[in-house]
């Protein structure tokens, strides 16, 4: 769970500025609610002269002419003002809740790479789906009931005190009985709150890792694992759900039997002669009518504090979100064109996760328009370097160059503009073959560079095959592609991009021999206009390197073209030697 230290009066003056642009609907909303109140409370005031002058008792016959058409008129009142009131504000609320989900969206996507290093998928998910939609129990039910039970509430206090102080003096004791209620019930539901959110995030994650991992679950029989995994978060919402209905439903009880109380005391007490002589029937039907006519409203009040404590306890949560330093993205050095001269000077790096550097004192040049490439063992530090050029990361110590330029000096969407990232795990979008080739710059270029750069990456060779062609909808993920051809419209996404930098992290790793060698010759022709980081562990695709970097434990521990780091007999002698044989 997300710590947030804040007050509920502060989250809600935080919450009240979104709410404010509104303003308009929401006085249209609490008019109609008002409205709505006092047609209510007429209605009942009503049974008075009903009981009082009915032609049954008076053989007055002029009172069955306007009240029956009253209460037909105050009925639609009533109705008219509840739509025009609930159409408002569900408007207000959705359209809160819509602009919750939009910054939420737009503020983690602008996250840097270690804010998902520790925030699982299926949390950031419950905050935009499930928590954001609390939200919405605050700018909707939780108004409705102020104002429109408010307003009755107090409509049938005065109307009771008006035909009988007397009897309605003992409505004051409800008072302190109902607020020492609330609090019980408002400290309750916030506990509960932040246990619920917890669990739907636990419910989200589990679904989320069996849906992800669903072909290792069967190829390891670990349904019964997800089974009780699910069972026992499932089970843990269940509890807390049913938690917070106890917690209300006792509240519901308290205010009952105060109110039940309330009454039998009136009972008893009109039971005196000196008092029944004084009261009329009308006037006791007005009285006991109101009496449970505020049931509801204050059951309802009651109860709004559960929803309010639920509304506030989401609003904490996404407050604290979008609290959290996004990338920085200052437009310092905005470029659109750089040569590709990378300098590597000193750089030292730890993730957040871990203790110990994944880097030390990397140090290292690119020339613009050469080839390089990163050789090691797994977890040597290859990716590292990648991920520190394309600004993933921040380094600790040291410093990176670009034509000459400090990478920190850049504007950073201007820099990723300039470089290609092509990795071995690669995320296509449920859309067709072009789009994902043209990802973010469908605007830019035209059907015909997009034939092109698909046939430069050998695209078209298993897309002419296809019924669709280039529109053919490819699932997400590309799930109806094999592995190969993924990295195909990869690679074709980056030749189209024709950025100055091309990072190759085992981009080709997944291509058969044939395809690989046609990618590489593609590669060479775009060699004359980029520079190239590549990085592999099938050594045969870069012999033809201009310089190949042998990195282990975070170090270059060699350097050289690739007969130099052969005769030198070290670690890339080596792993040529194993892969050769």
């Amino acid at each position: 769970m997300l710590k947030n230290n804040t007050t509920t009066w502060q989250t809600f003056s935080r919450f009240w500025c979104m709410v404010y642009p509104f303003k308009i609907k929401l006085v249209i909303a609490m008019i109609a609610l008002v409205v709505s109140a006092i047609s209510n409370a007429y209605m009942i005031s009503l049974l008075k002269p009903i009981f009082d002058h009915s032609f049954v008792i008076t053989n007055n016959s002029s009172i069955i002419w306007w009240v029956p058409f009253t209460i037909i008129g105050l009925s639609l009142l009533r109705s008219g003002s509840n739509f025009i009131a609930n159409y408002c504000i569900v408007w207000v609320s959705s359209k809160i809740v819509m602009n919750i989900r939009k910054m939420l969206f737009t503020h983690i996507m602008s996250m840097p790479v270690s804010f998902f290093d520790t925030k699982p998928t299926s949390k950031l998910l419950s905050y935009i789906t499930y928590v954001a939609e609390q939200v919405a129990a605050t700018s909707s039910s939780v108004l409705i009931n102020i104002i429109r039970d408010g307003t009755l509430i107090m409509l049938l206090c005065c109307m009771m005190f008006y035909y009988s102080p007397l009897l309605s003096t003992i409505l004051l004791v409800l008072t302190p009985c109902i607020f020492l209620t609330n609090k019980f019930v408002s400290n309750k539901s916030k506990i509960i709150s932040k246990e619920m959110q917890y669990a739907m995030e636990q419910v989200i994650h589990s679904t989320e890792q069996m849906l992800k991992g669903h072909k290792e679950i069967l190829m390891y029989g670990g349904q019964n694992i997800e089974n009780k995994r699910f069972y026992y978060v499932s089970n843990f919402m269940r509890q807390q759900e049913i938690k917070m209905v106890i917690t209300a439903s006792l509240s519901d009880i308290l205010i009952q039997l105060i109110t039940s109380l309330a009454l039998a005391t009136i009972l008893y007490i009109i039971s005196f002669p000196i008092i029944s002589k004084t009261i009329t029937a009308g006037t006791i039907t007005v009285v006991f009518s109101s009496m449970i006519a505020l049931i509801r409203p204050i059951k309802s009040l009651t109860n709004i504090n559960t929803q309010f404590q639920k509304g506030m306890t989401a609003c904490k949560t996404i407050f604290s979100i979008l609290d959290i330093k996004s990338e920085n993205n200052h437009p310092i050095i905005y470029t659109k064109n750089i040569e590709g001269n990378i300098i590597f000077n000193d750089v030292t790096f730890t993730y957040p996760t871990n203790n110990n550097p994944s880097l030390y004192n990397i140090t290292f040049n690119i020339p613009a328009g050469s080839k390089v490439a990163l050789v090691g063992h797994s977890g040597a530090g290859k990716s590292t370097i990648a991920y520190l050029l394309t600004r993933f990361y921040n380094i600790e110590s040291g410093s990176i160059t670009i034509d000459g330029t400090n990478l920190y000096d850049y504007n950073i969407s201007s820099l990723r503009n300039q470089i290609s990232l092509i990795s071995q795990n690669i995320y296509l979008f449920n859309d067709t073959i072009a789009n994902n080739i043209s990802y973010a710059n469908k605007n830019l270029c035209s059907r015909k560079q997009i034939e092109i750069v698909a046939d430069m990456a050998y695209v078209m060779d298993f897309v002419k095959n296809m019924d669709d062609g280039l529109d053919t909808i490819i699932g997400e993920n590309g799930i109806l592609l094999s592995s190969g051809q993924r990295q195909c419209i990869a690679i074709a996404r980056a030749f189209l991009k024709n950025s100055s930098i091309i990072i190759l992290d085992e981009a080709t790793s997944a291509l058969d021999v044939k395809t690989e060698l046609n990618i590489q010759q593609a590669l060479h022709v775009l060699k004359k206009n980029c520079t190239l980081l590549i990085i592999a562990h099938r050594l045969s695709t870069i012999e033809d390197v201009d310089e190949i970097l042998v990195i282990k434990n975070g170090k270059i521990i060699e350097r050289g073209n690739h007969k130099k780091l052969i005769s030198s007999q070290g670690l890339y002698a080596q792993m040529c030697h194993i892969q050769y044989n």
